[in-house]
């Protein structure tokens, strides 16, 4: 991808806070206002718009003739406009001439500050709480579902979930085993308050209160509904390498190429034959998708599930496969589709044969391949 055409991309991301990968997806086959929503990919575009960073841009654009009922359209022509333009930005140098003006309005100003509180906690507001580092997942599907705080460090990537604590994804603190599992380092299980996010909650009903980053990285706190700015997210360098590492490997390649480099023994190191033992796909259907065939959804989120990819790669690679989660479809496959979403968001570390005892618990073992029996 040209740099440009990544920069355009991702000022239109970040304006918005919707997914890149859909975005870009749209823009590569140059869907037209007869085509967008075919495949339900410009519906789920539209659903993973931040509201609250599309009304800080939004009143920067309108100002005094801003009016909060028309945010979904402004954000929706936005990204029409964006698409069927091939790229070109209607509103190029609207923050460039919000920042540089000598009479940028107050207001503007001030609704461009990140609207989140770092927390300096003191031992008044540690009375009645604990810290926690352990999390059921359970519990932590409802609060990525319910915290903004939670659901932005998620997002990040630059924390994994493994063995029920949310983990540092760096090389000191997570070991990928000879058999294709994720764990914790020695380094991680011996330094809590360095690698591990840490939770403070209510002794009594466990309710979540604030969310604490580890030392590693800057040793504050954010209250649980506060959701947390991609500005403070840098800052604090809330960023996965690993995903950037493995996007930036598959950059331009079809499916095929992509699944073959992500595999190779320099980043996830798994062989056809280590993939088959923890997932169950067989050896011809390993290679029919190494060809592009057979990219079936549960194929695909098998095998991403399997060599433990991060979701932005994960989403990345169901783009290159024509497939999309998308949420609004009624009846089972859009409850089908947010359960996909939930795994790769929050489980891509989790052990293969766990996921599918968990989903084989929910009845819904059939979303993925059935590992092989262990002997």
């Amino acid at each position: 991808m040209k740099a440009d055409e990544h920069a355009r991309i991702n000022r239109v991301v970040r304006r918005l806070g919707c997914y890149y990968a859909l975005l870009k997806e749209l823009l590569d086959r140059h869907a037209t206002p007869s085509n967008i929503d075919d495949r339900g990919t410009f519906t789920e575009l539209k659903k993973s718009v931040n509201k609250t960073k599309a009304e800080n841009f939004f009143r920067l654009v309108f100002k005094d003739d801003y009016v909060p009922l028309r945010l979904p359209i402004y954000s929706e022509n936005y990204l029409r406009d964006f698409i069927f333009s091939g790229g070109k930005d209607p509103y190029l140098n609207v923050i460039e001439v919000e920042q540089t003006s000598a009479y940028t309005p107050d207001d503007a100003r001030e609704y461009n500050k990140p609207k989140v509180v770092v927390v300096k906690l003191t031992d008044n507001d540690y009375v009645g709480r604990e810290i926690r580092t352990s999390v059921s997942y359970k519990t932590l599907e409802n609060w990525y579902s319910e915290s903004n705080a939670v659901k932005s460090v998620i997002e990040s990537e630059c924390f994994a979930y493994v063995e029920d604590k949310l983990c540092v994804a760096t090389s000191e603190c997570l070991e990928r085993t000879d058999d294709g599992k994720i764990r914790l380092t020695e380094y991680a299980k011996t330094h809590e308050e360095e690698c591990f996010l840490q939770f403070i909650v209510d002794e009594k009903d466990g309710t979540l209160h604030y969310v604490k980053l580890p030392k590693s990285k800057a040793d504050e706190a954010f209250n649980y509904n506060d959701a947390i700015t991609e500005d403070l997210l840098s800052q604090y360098g809330l960023v996965n390498e690993m995903s950037k590492e493995m996007l930036n490997a598959i950059d331009g390649e079809e499916f095929g190429p992509a699944l073959d480099i992500l595999m190779d023994k320099h980043i996830c190191n798994y062989t056809a034959r280590l993939l088959r033992s923890i997932t169950g796909l067989d050896n011809r259907t390993i290679s029919n998708m190494k060809k592009g065939e057979n990219l079936t959804k549960s194929n695909v989120i098998s095998a991403c599930l399997g060599i433990h990819i991060p979701f932005r790669v994960s989403n990345h690679m169901l783009s290159l496969a024509d497939l999309t989660l998308n949420m609004t479809s009624k009846g089972q496959v859009g409850d089908d589709n947010e359960t996909y979403d939930m795994l790769l968001h929050l489980k891509w570390t989790t052990d293969y044969d766990d996921i599918y005892e968990e989903l084989k618990v929910q009845s819904k073992d059939h979303l993925i391949h059935q590992p092989p029996v262990k002997k």
